[in-house]
């Protein structure tokens, strides 16, 4: 979210699964309120999805550095990645 507000955004949405209730709870301690359906979403079960959004961004941060993930600070291309051993 710090990334997104560095950006300039001032508000997030996302969808969460109807049955996802570990991952509205993590939303909600983030800020997020539930603000709409979105009726059979998702298309494997035809679940329906909860509208979520964020209106509270955190300020910009000029010193924000985005973390790397383990695989972008180890490979920076694919091509260096090691290759694994076929059985």
């Amino acid at each position: 979210m710090q990334y997104a507000a560095n950006l300039g955004v001032v508000y997030a949405t996302l969808e969460v699964r109807r049955s996802n209730a570990v991952a509205q709870a993590l939303y909600q301690s983030l800020g997020f309120e539930y603000v709409g359906v979105r009726k059979r979403y998702y298309e494997d079960n035809g679940e329906d999805a909860l509208l979520y959004c964020c209106q509270r961004m955190p300020d910009a941060d000029p010193d924000f550095a985005e973390a790397e993930t383990v695989t972008e600070s180890r490979y920076r291309r694919p091509s260096d990645a090691p290759l694994r051993e076929k059985r």
